[in-house]
């Protein structure tokens, strides 16, 4: 993973950080805001490290808005992630259950995704990330999974 990014720019506070796709730079700028202070700043640190250009900065938020997933998947019940995410997607679902279905298959995926790729665990079976594109990926399809349950979770 040596890619380099050729649209950085310097901020007002002076720090380096990078032009984001389009799509990314407008999840970004929603309000994720949570009762759980813990969340947010998980969410924050995630969101500052996405912006900047060195891959490390980028790992650092990958490993963030992965540790974000997993502590919303306990809201409802700490002592029972599975069934604590399965009362969030009900929640979100409202009835639906096609979305319902939909969004069942997110979660899971998503945990295998955490689970298979080096993102949260590092042992020598884990795939690695092949690209900074595909940090961004993962990246902005947890956002957009997170900011989904915002209103769940602060109505708890």
């Amino acid at each position: 993973m040596h890619e380099t990014d050729s649209f950085n720019y310097l901020d007002s506070d002076g720090m380096t950080k990078r032009h984001l796709p389009t799509q990314l730079d407008a999840v970004l700028n929603l309000n994720v805001k949570s009762k759980d202070n813990r969340l947010n700043e998980l969410v924050n640190l995630a969101i500052e490290n996405i912006r900047k250009p060195k891959e490390i900065d980028r790992q650092t938020a990958i490993e963030k808005i992965w540790d974000a997933l997993e502590r919303i998947k306990t809201f409802y019940d700490s002592n029972n992630k599975k069934a604590s995410a399965q009362t969030l997607v009900s929640n979100i679902a409202a009835g639906t259950a096609e979305f319902d279905k939909l969004l069942e298959d997110e979660f899971k995926t998503l945990t295998d995704i955490g689970n298979k790729y080096q993102i949260r665990h590092f042992e020598t079976n884990k795939i690695q990330i092949g690209s900074m594109k595909q940090i961004d990926y993962l990246f902005y399809r947890l956002i957009a999974l997170i900011d989904l349950c915002m209103d769940k979770v602060n109505e708890k």
